[in-house]
């Protein structure tokens, strides 16, 4: 059930966004876009708007509707969970990689631990960084550029991040060493990046619903509760499943149509087959191979059993020993034998998958072959960087230029890293 708080954040978002005359973005563009969680209980029930901090030009006041039932569900307050995925906005957002990170409040000071709640104040963690300095901070979404967390250089939080090393951490941990050069992409656009406990720097993927792996580098189903966390298309958030466009198909939409000529791809590069290592991504397959093989196994089985009963019976006279010697026996035999009829078995047949399982993707899988300048699944991220004149970095964008949610300045996001802060501080004000 959503809390109070929440519903709080709600009304201070919406204010807010009100006050700067923002244009509301095209949702078509940008699915799942919020303003508030009014917004999200729109599209589906238990579902609240999740800030995520960046300086990417082009990508102000970055929301988005997320899951919410419980306390972890999403990157907030004092506890670490998800953050919005982009895999489906417009370019200019498709390169944010979501952290769940400190952020130290702005517009509000921490309670101390004997502190009863009050108007102005919120609760917060206390961490020590590597100058074994005391902080009270909150968790929030940031986006991470392959060099730094994109909060604004010179805030309190970006200062904080540094002296954590976050860097390091983040790299270490949830970028995929094997993704192409130059690559800035976390947790393979497909999680989060996120502690496994309120306090703790052991980052690791949490991935969305429907990937799995240390990177969330595999595809385990269709399955999705992020409505833009598909390769392409979105999210049905009543079935909870991916849709694709056209020009896409297979489980989250990863795979391109060849026969949809330009629309494969995003016209940005060509769609065929190519030959997957089974060691690199294939549980499904290995799966599908171990079935077949035990079924062989329990034929096999069912045999030498037969066998052994027969073998029993014939030998009813003889004493207990000599039974158990022929059961043991035969049991020894069952094993040989299993052994040799498994493998002639997959020698001689191939496994038959059905058809929306995922070996058949991995041993036939249409993928595409991106143009210079464009990569990702669909060919629809551009992920070439540079350095701005603040020295900080900022994404190399798109051809396109879609309008951003909100119209705010770039220069200006205090609003995004004070979300989580205002939520416990207008959820004080409303008990109070």
């Amino acid at each position: 059930m959503k809390t109070s708080a929440f519903l709080a954040l709600a009304a201070f978002v919406a204010v807010a966004l009100d006050a700067t005359n923002a244009a509301t973005p095209s949702k078509k563009a940008n699915p799942g876009w919020c303003k508030s969680d009014d917004d999200c209980q729109k599209e589906a029930k238990d579902y609240v708007c999740v800030s995520v901090q960046t300086t990417r030009k082009g990508a102000e006041q970055v929301k988005q509707c997320l899951p919410y039932k419980r306390d972890g569900d999403v990157c907030a307050s004092t506890t670490p969970g998800l953050c919005p995925s982009f895999s489906t906005w417009s370019t200019a957002y498709k390169s944010i990689s979501s952290v769940c990170a400190y952020i130290i409040p702005q517009s509000a000071k921490c309670l101390n631990g004997t502190e009863e709640a009050k108007k102005g104040y919120v609760k917060c963690l206390d961490v020590k960084d590597e100058d074994d300095k005391t902080t009270g901070v909150i968790y929030g979404c940031v986006d991470f550029d392959g060099r730094s967390l994109l909060f604004e250089r010179g805030q309190k939080a970006d200062k904080l991040a540094r002296k954590m090393n976050y860097t390091a951490i983040i790299s270490d941990n949830c970028v995929n060493p094997k993704n192409e050069q130059g690559s800035d992409v976390v947790c393979s656009g497909r999680g989060t990046c996120a502690p496994s406990s309120p306090g703790q720097m052991d980052y690791k993927c949490a991935c969305n619903v429907g990937y799995s792996g240390t990177y969330c580098q595999k595809i385990d189903s269709n399955k999705c509760t992020s409505i833009a966390q598909c390769a392409a298309g979105i999210c049905n958030l009543e079935k909870q499943v991916c849709e694709c466009p056209e020009g896409t198909t297979g489980d989250q939409c990863s795979e391109c149509d060849p026969s949809a000529g330009d629309k494969a791809c995003g016209g940005h590069g060509t769609c065929g087959p190519v030959t997957t290592t089974p060691s690199a991504n294939s549980s499904a397959s290995s799966n599908s191979t171990s079935n077949s093989t035990s079924t062989n196994n329990n034929n096999n089985n069912n045999n030498n059993n037969q066998n052994n009963n027969q073998n029993n019976n014939q030998n009813s006279g003889s004493n207990n020993n000599q039974n158990n010697h022929n059961s043991g026996s035969n049991n020894h035999s069952s094993g040989s034998n299993n052994n040799h009829n498994s493998g002639s078995s997959n020698n001689n047949q191939t496994p038959v998958p059905s058809p929306t399982s995922s070996s058949r993707r991995l041993a036939t899988q249409n993928v595409c072959t991106c143009t210079d300048g464009w990569t990702g699944t669909q060919c629809d991220r551009k992920p070439n960087t540079k350095m701005t004149s603040k020295g900080s970095r900022a994404a190399a964008d798109a051809d396109e230029t879609t309008p951003a949610p909100g119209t705010k300045s770039s220069n200006s996001p205090a609003m995004a890293v004070s979300v989580p802060a205002a939520l416990a501080v207008t959820f004080l004000a409303f008990m109070n």
